[in-house]
């Protein structure tokens, strides 16, 4: 919406285990439906309130379908057992794609939002860590 209105973009972004595609319609969404802590199908629920009666492929709510040309650095941060692992690679792989400056990574055997378990285990603090250092270098 930023780039849509022509207002300036922040120096650097970050997103944890974000949706880019609202379908939810990736692989992922199946086969790491039983290993994430996202209750099954909890994203349709979510995704109706949060976009009511927007049409889900609108990038201003499903940033795949958005131009990301031009795009500040972007820090993204996943875990490899999230329903949305794919949504992620995806995401990453089009902002590359566009030219943008993607820090992009995969946290092995990390379930959805878990950084912001820190400090309860390591890969939490690591991801945390991360992310900050990214925002603050």
């Amino acid at each position: 919406k930023i780039k849509e209105v022509g207002l300036l973009f922040p120096g650097r972004a970050f997103s944890i285990s974000p949706i880019t595609d609202l379908r939810a319609e990736a692989p992922s969404f199946d086969y790491n439906k039983k290993k994430d802590i996202a209750t099954y199908n909890s994203w349709r629920v979510w995704t109706k309130w949060y976009v009511g009666d927007e049409n889900v492929k609108c990038p201003t709510v499903s940033p795949q379908f958005g131009d990301v040309k031009g795009f500040p650095p972007i820090c993204l941060c996943v875990g490899s057992y999230e329903v949305h692992l794919d949504d992620c690679v995806a995401f990453a792989e089009k902002a590359k794609e566009a030219g943008v400056d993607i820090d992009f990574k995969v946290w092995q055997g990390m379930v959805h939002a878990f950084p912001m378990m820190a400090p309860m285990f390591s890969e939490a603090s690591e991801a945390f860590d991360w992310i900050i250092n990214f925002m603050t270098d």
